[in-house]
């Protein structure tokens, strides 16, 4: 009946050491971001995606506790769905291509 009140402090350094994080994990990937196997490539995908959605999320998280409307949470979830679904998009080509080069090299 009556919630406790926003802390802006505790939101901000959870956002801020989620977003630091996601981008560590991101760089310490990014070698690997051409890499043609296709389960290195979703590792780095959902990384990439992560970051995005983190950085992302955070300033909808800023956003939605500042407004009094809730639309930005459900824009939020539309670009994380599409970029799922383009991540998947991408594994599933790798895929592909890696199995007609496997049918091309059978005897």
């Amino acid at each position: 009946m009556a919630p406790r009140p926003i802390e802006m402090t505790t939101i901000t350094f959870s956002a801020a050491t989620a977003v630091v994080i996601a981008y560590l994990v991101l760089g310490a990937l990014w070698r690997f971001r051409r890499h043609p196997n296709p389960l290195i490539q979703a590792t780095w995908l959902s990384s990439r995606n992560d970051a995005v959605s983190t950085t992302f999320g955070a300033l909808v998280v800023m956003a939605v506790r500042l407004a009094p409307v809730r639309w930005p949470e459900y824009a939020a979830d539309l670009v994380f769905a599409s970029l799922s679904f383009q991540a998947t998009w991408a594994i599933i080509r790798a895929e592909r291509r890696d199995e007609r080069v496997r049918r091309a090299e059978a005897p």
